[in-house]
């Protein structure tokens, strides 16, 4: 190793540490601080959790609930990629290869559709999210407009 000097720190040097009144002092600081980040720690994942409740589907609260437990993620299943051969009993029935070979062509087209949907995604998807998010914005607007045109006479009816 060189004699080179690794400064990772701000340049100030802190003095008195060798005291034991100030080490004493600094270990209660440092319990008091991780005490208060740990109870803040403990109100905000309440707070997440019940904000989660709102819109979290089951798949998503099982995945929570694995993540919590730290549990590794399920591995990628190939299964329904798989191309199955005929049954050892029917190897030299046509009609039962025929059918593999069905199935063979329907997954290929599924994989051919999926590619299409993606490269259309990728042409067409950031415009299609300009279109959307201007029809929501007017939906948005049109219903302001409505609320603020109905707010007095309501205001009327309760007075």
């Amino acid at each position: 190793m060189t004699d080179s000097v690794l400064i990772d720190a701000l340049p100030y040097t802190d003095e008195g540490y060798e005291d034991d009144n100030v080490r004493e002092a600094a270990a209660k600081l440092i319990e008091e601080e991780v005490k208060t980040i740990s109870q803040y720690e403990k109100l905000f994942r309440a707070f997440t959790r019940k904000l989660h409740a709102k819109w979290e589907t089951p798949v998503m609260r099982t995945m929570f609930e694995r993540l919590d437990a730290r549990q590794p993620s399920e591995m990628l299943s190939m299964k329904r990629c798989e191309l199955p051969q005929p049954p050892p009993g029917q190897k030299h029935d046509i009609s039962a290869w025929l059918s593999a070979v069905s199935n063979s062509r329907a997954q290929l087209e599924h994989q051919e559709v999926r590619l299409n949907n993606l490269e259309l995604l990728k042409e067409f998807g950031a415009i299609l999210g300009q279109y959307i998010f201007s029809i929501s914005k007017k939906f948005s607007e049109s219903q302001q407009t409505k609320l603020h045109n109905i707010t007095p006479k309501y205001s009327r009816i309760t007075n």
